[in-house]
């Protein structure tokens, strides 16, 4: 039976959709020209990047060592956290844009994402804290309170269009995509609304 977190996640899921890039015509008009269209040109269609080797974006992605990105040479500054949180991350971020002038930031979740199943993994994470790391049995809880707070997500691609519109809020002048890693396939897609999946 489904609980209401549930429930508006499947709501919130049912107005996104995925864009595949199986050429370059699929990439959507707001990354054209930008570091975004580089990434997937690069990572989906085996291309090469038209923009200069600069330093020219920011990935936020998850830790999972399955998540192999083929990245522009010195084209993204890449922070890793679990299930690509970028709250975490936020003073990461700031600098770059801040100091090194980057104005386009990718947030890349991924399906099968361990922090989708954060409930079944409590008791070995505290068995494991408790009594191989010497933890209280407060600080465990209390540490993995704050990894489901945090990190915690219930569908990958409700999650990362969520954490998009969050770092569209703290940088206004930046772009920031969606894009979903498939680890079946290894590809990128981007995540849209199902009004512009089509066009």
């Amino acid at each position: 039976m489904c609980n209401s977190a549930d429930q508006t996640t499947a709501a919130k899921r049912q107005l996104l959709a995925l864009k595949a890039v199986c050429s370059n015509t699929d990439i959507l008009p707001e990354y054209l020209d930008t570091p975004v269209a580089d990434l997937l040109t690069m990572h989906d269609l085996d291309g090469v990047a038209e923009l200069d080797a600069s330093t020219s974006m920011v990935i936020v992605t998850c830790m999972d060592a399955r998540l192999v990105l083929k990245i522009p040479k010195e084209g993204a500054f890449v922070i890793r956290t679990a299930g690509a949180a970028p709250q975490p991350a936020l003073s990461n971020i700031a600098f770059a844009v801040a100091a090194a002038g980057v104005r386009t930031i990718c947030i890349i979740g991924h399906t099968d994402c361990a922090m989708a199943r954060t409930d079944v993994a409590r008791q070995p994470f505290l068995q494991h804290m408790i009594e191989a790391e010497g933890w209280s049995d407060n600080a465990s809880e209390a540490m993995f309170s704050d990894l489901q707070q945090i990190f915690a997500i219930h569908d990958p691609v409700v999650a990362t269009s969520e954490r998009a519109q969050w770092l569209r809020q703290q940088f206004p002048t930046c772009l920031v995509a969606p894009l979903l890693y498939q680890v079946e396939d290894h590809m990128l897609t981007q995540i849209t609304t199902n009004d512009r999946a089509a066009t």
